[in-house]
């Protein structure tokens, strides 16, 4: 049975992210780790409570990185994430040094953004949710923190510069994914491609071998078999004729070889019936083949 292509390549598309999520993992965690040191410079616990819980997030992302690119523990690692990025809303809120619509304190999150591009390994459709989640805590918490008059002000200047550059890295994870998925699309056909080739080539020269030699293999049976019948000779028939049997067996299953792999591809039930009946006729023996309804259906929907 065929993998889906969306899952082989998200497959491919985790493992190739894991790299990106690590040091993603190691930056985050320095950079929370210095800001518990400098809030606690600044003398403002709160926020440095806030970067010290930032700060173990990453070392548990940074675990989460080093574990098998497996789909859940990339899920987990984007839990963890989002809740990094709600810890960092929190700090803009109480930051004495500015509001959420100054660029020095607002930066942070739309970095984040922009470099979760590179290891996000899931559809543009998650990509886009994942985001919009996080803008809508983002305008929950500025509601509660502020008079509504002051945040609708304040949203219309982050409209004037961090929400267009945040549709545009939306939209560009679209690109990004697509290129990926094309890439990953046209390297499949060349690898299926050669592999027909490749197989290609082998019936033909098993088949070339095959009417080369099985008609001197054939012929040279018929010269054994018109030997007289002598007690040493026999023997000597016997096993020649062994022999010869056996390299006919062998070029027939060189050829049958990738006949076989050609109609599993083709329709696996249909294919591994021509297989066992084949194989079993050669000692004489009979198959009954028992299939279930859906099976049947699936067989005959090819």
């Amino acid at each position: 049975m065929k993998v889906p292509h969306h899952s082989r390549f998200l497959v491919l598309f985790i493992k190739n992210t894991r790299i990106p999520r690590i040091l993603f993992s190691i930056v985050f965690l320095f950079a929370n780790a210095l800001g518990v040191y400098l809030e606690f410079q600044r003398n403002i616990p709160l926020l440095a409570y806030l970067d010290l819980a930032m700060t173990i997030i990453g070392v548990m992302a940074l675990f989460i990185s080093f574990l098998r690119p497996l789909r859940y523990n990339t899920i987990i690692f984007f839990v963890l994430l989002w809740i990094g990025i709600a810890l960092e809303i929190e700090t803009q809120l109480y930051d004495p040094m500015g509001s959420y619509d100054d660029p020095r304190v607002a930066w942070a999150p739309y970095l984040v953004l922009f470099l979760s591009i590179l290891f996000f390994p899931f559809k543009p459709s998650y990509f886009t949710a994942y985001w919009i989640s996080v803008f809508l805590y983002s305008f929950v918490r500025f509601f509660i923190h502020d008079p509504a008059d002051v945040v609708l002000r304040r949203i219309l200047v982050l409209c004037t510069n961090a929400y267009p550059a945040a549709l545009f890295f939306i939209s560009f994870y679209y690109w990004w994914y697509r290129l990926n998925d094309l890439n990953f699309h046209q390297k499949v056909e060349i690898v299926s491609l050669r592999n027909r080739l490749i197989e290609q080539e082998r019936r033909n020269i098993y088949r070339d071998i095959h009417n080369y030699m099985g008609a001197d293999l054939t012929h040279l049976l018929s010269s054994i078999q018109s030997l007289p019948e002598q007690n040493e000779m026999k023997k000597i028939k016997e096993q020649l004729r062994r022999n010869i049997y056996a390299l006919i067996a062998s070029l027939q299953s060189g050829i049958s070889r990738t006949k076989d792999l050609e109609a599993l591809r083709n329709n696996w039930i249909q294919g591994l019936k021509e297989i066992l009946i084949r194989r079993y006729s050669y000692s004489g023996r009979s198959v009954l083949f028992l299939i279930l309804v859906e099976e049947k259906n699936l067989w005959l929907a090819g």
